[in-house]
């Protein structure tokens, strides 16, 4: 399992809306400049510092975490204790980390199955990227389901009963109370 990790001194830029522009009847859309430049400079902080190694396969795990400098104003006894709330979205900055390292850390962004991203504030404006591949024993969560033991398994009715008159009926009958069209409650929710 390699353990990629990336920092790059870059002020961390959002990936915009494409620019749309009608010219002589015909519609153009284009990346906004600052787009590219954000891009461009991680991808050339991973190709410098991994350009040698080869595509990570396989599943992955990315941590994105965007700093962004403190707020103009903002007393001393508060540094270290704000959090950057406000835009840009955090949807915005993981796809533009996603954009520049996608056909150079790894062959496509659909690899990446366990994401984290967030935004703090810094003395220095910063991206810190890590990359990291996954084995099925580090993700969390139940095993493979089984699916043709599922399928062949025969499950019991649930039984169900009524709040205002106690009748007890099978959920797979009805789901109303046939004497008083109140809703039937599963005997496991009732309390």
């Amino acid at each position: 399992m390699a353990k990629r990790v990336l920092v790059v001194y870059d002020q961390p830029a959002p990936k915009p809306d494409p620019q749309v522009v009608r010219k002589d009847g015909k519609t153009y859309a284009f990346k906004p400049r600052r787009s590219e430049k954000s891009e461009w400079a991680i991808r050339q902080a991973w190709l410098g510092k991994f350009g040698t190694e080869p595509m990570m396969d396989g599943p992955l795990r990315m941590v994105v975490i965007a700093y962004f400098p403190h707020l103009a104003g903002t007393a001393k006894k508060w540094l270290g204790r704000l959090l950057p709330w406000r835009r840009p979205d955090c949807s915005n900055l993981l796809k533009q980390a996603e954009d520049a390292l996608n056909k150079h850390a790894y062959k496509d962004d659909g690899q990446l199955v366990e994401i984290i991203v967030a935004k703090r504030y810094a003395d220095m404006p910063r991206w810190e990227i890590a990359v990291e591949e996954l084995s099925e024993k580090d993700l969390p969560g139940a095993p493979p389901l089984d699916v043709e033991s599922l399928l062949n398994e025969e499950t019991a009715p649930m039984t169900a009963y009524c709040s205002s008159c106690s009748k007890e009926v099978e959920l797979a009958v009805t789901t109303h109370c046939s004497e008083c069209s109140r809703p039937m409650i599963p005997l496991e929710a009732r309390v």
